[in-house]
């Protein structure tokens, strides 16, 4: 072999010595391309080496990538953790002091009693205030007896009281007030009054105005806390 190349002419040495090395590095070239391609814009490489992302992604840098970001996606979600458990613990003392607001089956009579003495703690100076009588409708009681419609599964149980009472307008008033104040009562929703008689009283020297009391119905409306039954002894 090396007498033939040394028995060719000096051009064809020459081209034969120049062309071969210049496509061994062409060929080296394409195939390093190539896998700079696969590997895609690495940070590490200089500049002039990085080729960009190929289509889909499917470089090694892409895939790199992709995985990064859900990496940091992730990461974002465990620092929220405290801060979601904050919340929840937040929730849920909310939700404990509205069961104590909220009444069980057992307090309604409790309730009805209250209703009675708010009316006779009510200072005589300020007004007088007489109840006569209370009723009550339990929606969940009703429902079972076929007397409504039952309450959604998420619904609480709904407790409607009627009072009926007779007094002067500034009792009357006061006994509102320290019903809008008493936490067991979510609402006030519809008040009914018939106004008292007014009558005239007339004697020789002077003539007297009286007002009858005044006749009040209320509707008040609460609702009642039954912890569901998990089936654990």
């Amino acid at each position: 072999m090396a007498f033939r190349f040394s028995s060719l002419n000096k051009r064809v040495q020459l081209a034969i010595s120049l062309g071969v090395p210049s496509l061994i590095a062409i060929g080296f070239s394409v195939i390093i391309y190539q896998k700079l391609g696969e590997l895609g814009p690495d940070p590490s490489l200089p500049g002039f080496l990085r080729r960009e992302s190929i289509e889909g992604g499917n470089d090694k840098w892409g895939q790199i990538n992709v995985l990064q970001a859900d990496i940091n996606k992730q990461d974002g979600i465990i620092k929220l953790g405290p801060l979601r458990q904050r919340e929840l613990e937040g929730l849920e003392k909310d939700i404990e002091i509205a069961r104590e607001r909220l009444p069980k089956e057992k307090d309604i009579l409790e309730i009805v009693q209250r209703l009675g003495q708010l009316a006779r703690e009510i200072p005589s100076d300020i007004g007088t205030v007489k109840v006569g009588a209370i009723s009550y409708r339990d929606t969940a009681a009703a429902a079972g007896r076929g007397g409504g419609p039952a309450a959604a599964a998420d619904e609480l149980p709904q407790i409607s009281f009627n009072v009926e009472l007779d007094g002067d307008i500034n009792g009357v008033i006061k006994y509102i007030d320290s019903i809008e104040k008493f936490p067991r009562f979510m609402s006030v929703t519809n008040i009914t009054i018939k106004s008292g008689k007014v009558s005239v009283e007339k004697d020789k020297e002077s003539q007297v105005t009286r007002l009858s009391p005044h006749h009040v119905t209320l509707t008040l409306v609460t609702y009642t806390y039954a912890p569901k039954q998990t089936g654990r002894k």
